[in-house]
């Protein structure tokens, strides 16, 4: 198996889903939010190459090239190349298309036996010693500086870089751009004489995905004896396995939210076929609940988009029947604070703090509000961000004679 770090990455989060994407092979359609990111970042290539040739920037013509989906994801992914072109006008512009070496190119290196890949978005050649690696997270919040130094990635590819130009380059400059939000970018540098442990832990990594996956090739029913690979090719083909090793159990979690499997996840299916009698009496359990949540949210949200796509076309009222009311488009009221603004007035007038607006609890805020003097209400207030969403969402009653489609 050639290695990745989005295979090794969803190992970490999900051994069932990595086994049915790289073991089993089993084809699923991209999630939504994948397949939007995989459109904007064609997008980018795309305009980057644009700059390389010194050629006209046309980003709708761009964006009609590589955004399969409708006019919401259209927009989106024009709404990202407008703002890249935008601060290509900028001093300094983000990259320089004289530089470029490599934009969206696969690059490989040897880690002792295996072989690990990856696709940096773009690599440029600065001066005689130094080259800067650029990766776009076009979904992305941005991260802290602490958090993008832990973070894996980068250093790998700046591995991958070295091994396609051996020596040609003694520092790496890092740099991810969080492109939804203007001039949000992080940047760390790297010398070559730190590739070694980057290529030591990658190598560590590796071994221990193999292990992991190990059980599930040496299960095959061939016989007694240890089977060839070709064997063990036809056997993955066929899927003739004896048992699912226990390191690739479903684990509910992050990968959750932009699986496109959750129809076939062992979680919502134990669930359906027996119900969801848990008890929670310690840690454990609620983390064991809580990733069934997780799997469910996930599962539901899949369903919801369908019944979005249905209900948002051509239906005549956007809505569906019920028993007790019914189903479908509506206006949502939310409201939301975000704890770092938060704080910021707790720490400027030096006030005792409520430990539970920590979770950004709106309904604890309110209630700090009203014991709060004036100007503190005033800025508490300030922080909550109300606002309208049409939504899909269940709706009590059967007065329905404002929606009725008008004959």
């Amino acid at each position: 198996m050639k290695w990745s770090g989005s295979k090794l990455g969803l190992l970490r989060l999900c051994g069932w889903a990595f086994a049915a994407d790289h073991i089993r092979n089993v084809k699923r359609p991209p999630h939504p939010a994948l397949a939007g990111g995989s459109a904007t970042h064609a997008g980018l290539a795309r305009l980057v190459q644009a700059v390389i040739d010194d050629a006209p920037i046309d980003v709708r013509a761009i964006t009609r090239a590589v955004c399969p989906g409708g006019p919401a994801e259209y927009a989106d992914t024009l709404a990202v190349l407008t703002l890249v072109q935008e601060e290509l006008a900028e001093d300094p512009p983000p990259f320089e298309g004289s530089k470029v070496i490599h934009v969206e190119e696969r690059l490989s290196v040897d880690i002792g036996p295996h072989v690990f890949e990856g696709t940096p978005d773009l690599v440029q050649a600065i001066g005689q010693r130094t080259c800067v690696i650029d990766d776009w997270k076009t979904h992305w919040r941005p991260l802290s500086q602490d958090v993008f130094e832990a973070d894996d990635q980068l250093p790998r590819y700046a591995l991958l870089v070295d091994a396609a130009h051996p020596d040609r380059f003694d520092t790496f400059i890092l740099r991810m751009h969080f492109v939804r939000y203007r001039g949000a970018v992080r940047e760390m540098t790297l010398e070559r004489t730190h590739l070694a442990q980057v290529k030591w832990d990658l190598a560590s990594e590796i071994e221990e995905a193999e292990a992991r996956i190990v059980p599930r090739r040496t299960v095959l029913l061939i016989g007694s004896t240890m089977p060839t690979a070709k064997e063990m090719a036809l056997a993955a083909a066929s899927g003739d396995f004896t048992e699912e090793p226990a390191e690739l159990i479903a684990t509910p979690g992050d990968w959750c939210t932009i699986c496109s499997r959750t129809d076939s996840c062992p979680v919502v299916q134990e669930l359906e076929a027996n119900g969801a009698a848990m008890s929670i009496e310690d840690d454990d359990e609620a983390a064991h609940v809580a990733g069934v949540m997780r799997a469910i949210d996930a599962h539901s949200a899949k369903l919801k988009r369908q019944l979005k796509t249905y209900l948002g076309g051509d239906h005549p009222t956007g809505r569906v029947k019920l028993a007790g009311g019914t189903y479908g488009f509506g206006p949502a009221h939310h409201t939301r604070a975000d704890v770092r603004d938060v704080l910021e007035v707790w720490e400027e007038y030096e006030a005792p703090l409520n430990p539970f607006v920590l979770r950004v609890d709106v309904d604890q805020l309110k209630r700090s509000m009203d014991r709060a003097p004036g100007t503190m209400r005033t800025a508490l207030k300030a922080t909550i961000d109300e606002y309208d969403v049409a939504d899909c969402r269940y709706r009590r009653g059967d007065n329905q004679e404002e929606e009725e489609a008008t004959p």
